[in-house]
């Protein structure tokens, strides 16, 4: 799996240029960055970083992914305000408090249906409480979506 992932990174922001998708973006990327503005972030499963690049309002961001290859795409954007960590999603290195608002776009049809409680659980123990979330997926449109 990570790599195909890697295989595909030059590719990953392809689907985000298509005609069809660009007043829901507009809508998601102005949601990201109010939900964000001011707030440390984890921006869990950060790929791209392409969502990451939406949040020009937070105090601070940590882009987290496993996958050396979107790393290094991410990084090579130069947001500012933002660092880029290589970590698993399920073993976050991370102390509670650490951060206020979490971001996961195009993550959660990732986990496998019997460890979303468990993955879920994770988080909210790295997490802390109150920490705002929002996570946000593709949604399949014939003639429009890739199989991701």
């Amino acid at each position: 799996m990570l790599d195909y992932y890697a295989r595909r990174a030059p590719e990953y922001e392809r689907i985000y240029a298509k005609p069809e998708r660009r007043g829901d973006l507009a809508w998601l990327k102005a949601r990201v960055r109010d939900i964000t503005r001011g707030a440390r972030v984890l921006d869990l499963a950060c790929g791209t970083g392409f969502w990451t690049e939406a949040m020009t309002d937070a105090r601070s961001i940590v882009g987290a992914d496993y996958n050396d290859t979107v790393l290094r795409i991410a990084r090579d954007k130069r947001i500012a305000g933002a660092s880029f960590v290589r970590a698993d999603n399920d073993a976050l290195p991370f102390a509670p408090g650490t951060f206020d608002v979490m971001t996961a776009g195009c993550w959660w049809s990732h986990v496998p249906l019997q460890r979303l409680r468990a993955h879920v659980e994770g988080l909210h123990r790295v997490l802390g409480p109150g920490v705002r979330v929002l996570w946000f997926d593709n949604q399949y449109v014939a003639g429009s979506s890739t199989m991701c």
